[in-house]
């Protein structure tokens, strides 16, 4: 099976094999991620992590990638060492937490600005996760979205939700160039209304 990463990219004729951590429809999660110790998650599978293993219950110390950041600020918290530094901390939580409402309205708010071009309702196009075939509509709406909406590079929840365009563009396959046209033209608004917003 041929890892995620190049998912109907590397052609059949090609002596290569690609290996990833996950299939194509799996999230990725983290293993070993333990703030006062470490400071960061170490891996994805135990077998990664070279030397003595130094916890219990190895599998219950997963966290989703999209999640780590959360994951870490709340194993802080716990470890502050007086109630300044947890407020200090519990507020920068707050912040993540708020960005990832603002990102996930934004998204629904456009989604829901383009329901009269889909062939399914908005709910299916927030969460499910359909296979990538149209590549071109697909990279198209991730670049507009870079540039206009958010850094993908400053913002990793954000790339948790590329799976939106990609049900997008499935479901456009069949749509005239107008409606993709008009597609691109509502993510442009809903970024103007995004950068008026954080300013």
């Amino acid at each position: 099976m041929i890892s995620s990463m190049f998912h109907k990219l590397l052609p059949n004729n090609i002596d290569v094999y690609a290996v990833s951590a996950t299939l194509p429809d799996q999230d990725g999660w983290q293993a070993f991620c333990h703030e006062k110790i470490f400071q960061t998650c170490h891996g994805k599978s135990p077998k990664l992590v070279k030397g003595d293993i130094i916890f219990d219950h190895i599998m219950n110390d997963r966290v989703n990638t999209i999640d780590v950041p959360l994951y870490m600020a709340r194993i802080a918290i716990d470890e502050a060492k007086d109630t300044n530094e947890r407020h200090s901390l519990n507020d920068k939580l707050q912040i993540l937490l708020n960005g990832r409402q603002y990102v996930d309205k934004h998204m629904s708010e456009y989604v829901n600005s383009i329901q009269h071009l889909l062939t399914v309702d908005s709910n299916a196009i927030l969460n499910t996760k359909q296979e990538l075939n149209n590549r071109q509509c697909y990279q198209n709406l991730v670049d507009r979205f870079h540039q206009k909406c958010f850094n993908l590079n400053q913002n990793p929840y954000v790339l948790g939700k590329l799976y939106i365009f990609v049900n997008i563009c499935e479901e456009m396959r069949e749509s005239s160039d107008a409606d993709i046209n008009a597609v691109n033209q509502l993510l442009i608004q809903v970024a103007v209304k995004h950068t008026y917003e954080k300013n």
